[in-house]
């Protein structure tokens, strides 16, 4: 990771993030002593361990217990958790120029990508504006990690002038629908953070941290209904990594995709590193080699 810190992460252009990715990039653009790219001394102490600490708080308790209490936005709550412990009050106009950070969350009522960035924000749909001064990291991080339905969507009083671009004519229906936008979590539309980037980026490294879609039999109605539901997100995620990876083997893009479900096998390589997770309270395992088995069912 050492090497990967000094190596890559200062020659990063920009960082695009969705759901979880979300809270470690707002870490990379709030808590660092120098900005990214200067590279970073001692990863493990700069990154691995504070934001482990940070995961390792139980900020859901109480904001869980606002999903049932009406009128309330336990995304809100979320921000302030954000604000308090992981990106130190700072304001998305504070954050380094260079890389650029986004963070993105998922437009509900045009069901597109909404981008927050240091000096705009917005979508295509009902265009961008200036980042207002007073907006902090924690409420971008928030928005595009707010995983329903655990956490309601997060509103924000948005002006409706002084936008630019836009696909939607003005109109005061318009103007109602971005005073009344709400966000979810950005993985909702894009769980691999790549709408931001396709276009103009020609070296592309995804990390893929999205739960794995498991095969199991019929358990009932609730299994039935969350089938429903993922079916259709697992098959909008396959159709991005195929695109990703098919643009890497025809060469238009560099770069690569890894993610938590991957085996060497996978990528016609028969060794691959297998390690025990570190930062538990059992000794740390030193990497071993190993040949990767054939996983016995790919769905």
């Amino acid at each position: 990771m050492e090497d990967f810190a000094f190596g890559i992460l200062p020659k990063l252009t920009t960082v695009s993030s969705v759901s979880g990715g979300s809270i470690l990039n707002g870490f990379l653009a709030t808590r660092l002593s120098s900005p990214l790219r200067n590279g970073i001394a001692d990863f493990d102490n700069a990154v691995s361990k504070p934001v482990r600490q940070f995961c390792s708080l139980d900020i859901r308790r109480w904001i869980a217990l606002e999903v049932v209490i009406p009128g309330t936005h336990n995304s809100s709550g979320l921000a302030k958790q954000y604000d308090e412990h992981l990106t130190s009050r700072k304001l998305l106009k504070d954050i380094p120029a260079a890389p650029i950070h986004i963070f993105c969350a998922t437009d509900l009522a045009c069901g597109v990508n909404w981008m927050f960035k240091r000096q705009e924000c917005g979508d295509y749909q009902v265009g961008f504006q200036e980042t207002p001064d007073n907006w902090r990291v924690s409420t971008a991080v928030a928005a595009s990690s707010c995983f329903p339905p655990v956490f309601k969507p997060l509103n924000l009083d948005l002006d409706p002038t002084n936008r630019t671009g836009g696909k939607i004519p003005p109109s005061p229906q318009r103007d109602k629908c971005i005073r009344e936008l709400t966000f979810t979590d950005g993985g909702v539309y894009d769980n691999l953070g790549l709408e931001p980037i396709w276009k103009d980026h020609g070296i592309v490294l995804c990390s893929d941290g999205g739960a794995l879609f498991h095969v199991g039999g019929d358990t009932g109605f609730v299994w039935e209904v969350d089938r429903f539901i993922s079916i259709p997100e697992n098959q909008a995620l396959a159709v991005r990594k195929r695109w990703l990876i098919s643009n890497f083997a025809a060469k238009r893009l560099v770069g690569t995709y890894w993610g938590i479900g991957s085996t060497a096998y996978d990528y016609g390589v028969q060794q691959g590193i297998q390690t025990i997770s570190p930062r538990t309270s059992l000794p740390r395992s030193e990497p071993t080699w190993t040949v990767s088995p054939k996983p016995k069912h790919r769905c």
